[in-house]
Formats: structure tokens, sequence, C-alpha cells
């Protein structure tokens, strides 16, 4: 295939795109972004532990400017409180008014992951994800390669 990295590149560019698009068009609705939406969705799933902002870093592959914007948007709203210690080793967990928006945003996640493939037979579909975690960590280890 002549256009390998072309045809890569723009499928992966057009699928980011569409799910950040997808992330802020729901999230409007709660006043929040897209990136609100992972962050949500994972301390829904840790409700018991919560998570850090390193955890959150490293979970989601934001940046610390970003997490700490999207956790201080968070507490803002009285959606997320720190559990224990204060500063940036505190465990972030849901308040009950979070965990509300957060089960709305799995509700929306889960419609969308329904949607999203549903032209594919179960087998296609996790064929297609054990692929593009062997790009993925291809593409991880050839960053390795060029540090």
């Amino acid at each position: 295939m002549d256009n390998r990295f072309e045809l890569f590149s723009g499928l992966v560019n057009s699928a980011y795109k569409s799910l950040q698009k997808l992330k802020r068009m729901n999230m409007e609705r709660f006043g929040l972004s897209g990136a609100h939406t992972n962050c949500l969705y994972r301390l829904l799933e840790a409700e018991d532990t919560g998570l850090s902002q390193r955890d959150l870093m490293e979970l989601e592959q934001m940046d610390k400017a970003q997490v700490s914007r999207v956790l201080k948007d968070l507490e803002k709203k009285g959606y997320v409180t720190t559990k224990g210690t204060a500063g940036y080793k505190a465990a972030y967990v849901l308040t009950e008014d979070g965990r509300d928006i957060a089960f709305q945003v799995r509700k929306l996640v889960d419609t969308y992951l329904v949607r999203i493939g549903e032209s594919m037979s179960e087998e296609r579909r996790k064929t297609f994800y054990e692929a593009f975690e062997l790009v993925v960590a291809d593409l991880e280890a050839a960053i390795q390669d060029m540090e």
C-alpha cells in the first residue's frame, strides 16, 4: 500500500477529531468540556480509592496543567473533592453530584460505544482492538528507540 502513512494518519486524525466533537457536544449540556468526560469516567471507575492528579495524567495521557484545570473545574462545580492529604498527591473522589453526572456520562459513553462499530461483528471488533493495541505499542517502541 503506497499511501499507508497518509491513510493511517488521516484515519487516526479523523477518528480523534470525531471523538473530541462527540465528547464536546455531549458535555455541553453539563457545562463541561470533552476533557472532563475522561476524568469523570476514570473517577467513577476508581470510586472507592479515588485518583491523584498523577494517576489521571498517566491514565489519560494528559499534561499536568490540563489535569489540574479539569480537576479545579470539577471541584468548583462541586463534582469532586479531595480525600486525605491536600496537594498534588491528594486522591480526588466524586461527590454525590459528581457521581450523578459521571453515571450520565457513562451512559452516554456506553451508548456511543454500541453505535461505534455496530457494523462489525464481535469477532471483527476484537481483532480491531487487538491490532490497534499492537500499533500503539509499536509507536511507543519507536519513540523509545528515538529517545
